[in-house]
């Protein structure tokens, strides 16, 4: 189920969910049982660090804008990516 929901994202030629499961469980950041994957409380913490950065890099791009600013820059960005994207 989780490597359906994240197929749209996965790029032709890239790892598999498989090869990145095993890299994080490997690195202690997974475990696994059955078809089930949790973090460890290593995976938490890495979790935990990696959202307070993003959080911190949108801070700094939104800085100066409105949530319409970004909302109408997406939708434009949408809108040229659909045109550049066969059969759309």
């Amino acid at each position: 189920m989780l490597s359906r929901l994240l197929q749209p994202f996965w790029e032709p030629g890239a790892r598999t969910l498989d090869e990145v499961a095993g890299a994080l469980i490997a690195r202690g950041r997974l475990t696994a049982g059955g078809d089930t994957l949790a973090l460890t409380e290593a995976g938490r913490r890495t979790h935990a660090q990696v959202a307070t950065l993003v959080d911190a890099g949108r801070a700094r791009l939104m800085r100066g804008l409105t949530d319409d600013d970004y909302l109408r820059t997406v939708t434009v960005l949408d809108r040229m990516t659909a045109n550049l994207t066969p059969g759309r």
